[in-house]
């Protein structure tokens, strides 16, 4: 039956209608993959020149950060996400985990915490050296940069819970090794409060010095404050990233 139908005139004009419009439908149904194609092709090539632009960016030997004015490079005078344009070069005694957010050692090799939370035991790193040639950073740095960072004066966001609340008082052990006490209280999530979120950032001792050629008779709340001029012009850190120098205006 089928057979005969095929033969007959009426199969002659329809069946290459039918094979027709089957075509076109068959190319309409397929017509969409061209731009999908298309599409994938671009994401990749964005891709690629993103990672193109991240290679060559660690590769360069000097970073620039833009920020939208200047803001001193002495750590008492600046508050919040100001320090922003320093932070590469200065490091804390705890550090940050930055892609978990967990807090990490930085120049304190380990630290361990009284059961009271009264007092915490800190071993600092071995052969950490201060940019310029400043020396090694020991345990007299801390100090330094605490009796700093808490003096009356002090302008920066958290000084005021290392000055009054809980306080703080510092004993140096060894070269490597200290004990910070708290004054009037326990220091709950301490570590949290030492680290990079809000901690003490360390400065050259040495650096300050420059400023008082007779040390520790010159000193005014335990440190050097005539030095100040000279380390916000070129402040000695320790970070693989260095301090370079401050240009008004430039894109």
């Amino acid at each position: 039956m089928a057979y005969r139908w095929l033969r007959s005139p009426k199969a002659l004009v329809f069946t290459p209608i039918v094979l027709l419009l089957l075509a076109l439908v068959a190319c309409g149904s397929t017509a969409p993959a061209e731009p999908v194609v298309v599409e994938k092709e671009v994401i990749k090539e964005i891709v690629k020149e993103v990672e193109n632009r991240f290679v060559v960016t660690r590769a360069a030997s000097t970073a620039v950060l833009a920020t939208p004015t200047k803001q001193s490079a002495l750590d008492c005078q600046v508050t919040g996400s100001a320090t922003v344009n320093r932070r590469p070069p200065v490091e804390y005694l705890l550090g940050v985990d930055h892609t978990t957010g967990e807090i990490t050692n930085m120049l304190a090799k380990e630290w361990e915490a009284s059961d009271d939370l009264r007092s915490f035991k800190v071993k600092l790193r071995k052969g950490v050296q201060f940019h310029d040639g400043l020396g090694e950073f020991t345990a007299k740095d801390v100090v330094h940069s605490w009796n700093y960072y808490t003096n009356d004066g002090c302008k920066a966001s958290y000084s005021d819970y290392f000055r009054n609340d809980p306080g703080s008082d510092l004993e140096v052990v060894g070269d490597h090794e200290l004990i910070i006490r708290t004054v009037e209280r326990p220091a709950l999530l301490y570590d949290y409060w030492l680290s990079e979120y809000r901690g003490v950032p360390i400065s050259s001792k040495a650096q300050f010095d420059q400023g008082c050629p007779k040390r520790s008779a010159q000193y005014e709340e335990g440190y050097c404050r005539l030095g100040a001029k000279g380390v916000e012009a070129n402040p000695s850190r320790t970070d693989p990233y260095e301090y370079i120098n401050f240009e008004k205006g430039v894109s």
